[in-house]
């Protein structure tokens, strides 16, 4: 056989190699389409009015089948219904029937009210790093006063206390990562961030300050959101970035929490903007698969470099 037959053969072959593949990915998106369909419709039917219910009556059935599935089927495929892509198509179908039946999946909605941006007072514990993310924050909050504390202890007591209505904590610190006991007081005092941005500490070591609520709520500008996850299968969490970023989140970066801070257990932070993200999907997704999930905050993430007026020492010192 000569060089051009063998060429067209193989050509050939590959042809049809990948049609063959793509109508086994289009029968399985089909599959999967008709399992959500079909449950989304059997939940619907039973007139859940709370969004929660519904979410776990659907990962209860859902994990009866998968579970039911894999004794049956060869350890490949259970592997596949396990897989990121069989989940997210499943929650993605999911969630655009639910819509069509006039179940809407929430925003969440813990995070309706508006920060009241006109009056604010600023509790923080000073340093120069501190009083450097104050005089930003400063140009973002332009009516915003200043209230000194002792210590990052001091500052989340001053807020939760009703001194301040914000309290600004280091939260991250490029070279040793999250800050483990400004996180441990964050979720000990149920802080909510509203604003962050990062301030150069040297050439080499960047902070990330946080601007926190005593309560849940969000400005008119916020963009990225924060999650902790509680897991002890890190290979699962590992599956989270990636699910994130096909329903349109800008995943940002992942840390790992203390277990002591969730009694023992394995946690992690995740952050990711919220831009061009189908906030809906993610919702049913981190309920679905990862349902010991909290939000610490949807927040505005604060650009220093393109700040505006800046306020001197003197401002500080004497007006604020």
């Amino acid at each position: 056989m000569n060089r051009a037959k063998a060429k067209e053969i193989i050509m050939k072959n590959l042809e049809e190699a990948y049609f063959a593949r793509s109508r086994k990915v289009l029968l399985f998106n089909a599959h999967i389409k008709e399992l959500a369909y079909t449950l989304a419709k059997e939940i619907s039917e039973e007139a859940f009015d709370d969004f929660e219910l519904i979410a776990e009556h659907l990962r209860n059935r859902y994990d009866d089948i998968i579970s039911s599935a894999s004794e049956i089927l060869p350890e490949e495929a259970g592997a596949l219904l396990s897989g990121n892509d069989f989940r997210v198509s499943f929650c993605s179908y999911a969630c655009d029937e639910l819509a069509s039946l006039g179940i809407n999946i929430p925003y969440f909605k813990e995070f309706d009210d508006i920060l009241d941006e006109s009056n604010v007072k600023i509790g923080y514990f000073s340093n120069r790093s501190a009083d450097e993310a104050y005089f930003e924050f400063l140009n973002r909050l332009p009516s915003a006063t200043q209230l000194i504390c002792d210590g990052i202890t001091a500052v989340c007591e001053e807020l939760s206390n009703g001194r301040c209505e914000l309290c600004m904590l280091p939260i991250y610190n490029s070279a040793d990562g999250i800050m483990q006991n400004v996180y441990r007081q964050s979720v000990r005092y149920a802080l909510s961030m509203v604003m962050c941005l990062d301030i150069p500490a040297d050439r080499e070591v960047t902070i990330r300050f946080g601007l926190f609520a005593p309560n849940p709520c969000k400005t008119p500008k916020a963009d990225m959101m924060q999650i902790t996850v509680v897991c002890e299968n890190a290979c699962e969490i590992a599956k989270l970035p990636e699910a994130l970023m096909a329903y349109g989140a800008n995943f940002e970066n992942i840390n790992s929490v203390p277990p002591s801070i969730h009694d023992g257990s394995r946690a992690w932070t995740l952050t990711f903007s919220l831009e061009n993200a189908d906030i809906s999907k993610i919702h049913l997704f981190l309920q679905m698969y990862f349902p010991r999930f909290e939000v610490n905050g949807i927040y505005e993430k604060v650009n220093s470099a393109e700040s505006g007026e800046k306020h001197t020492e003197d401002e500080w010192t004497y007006g604020r």
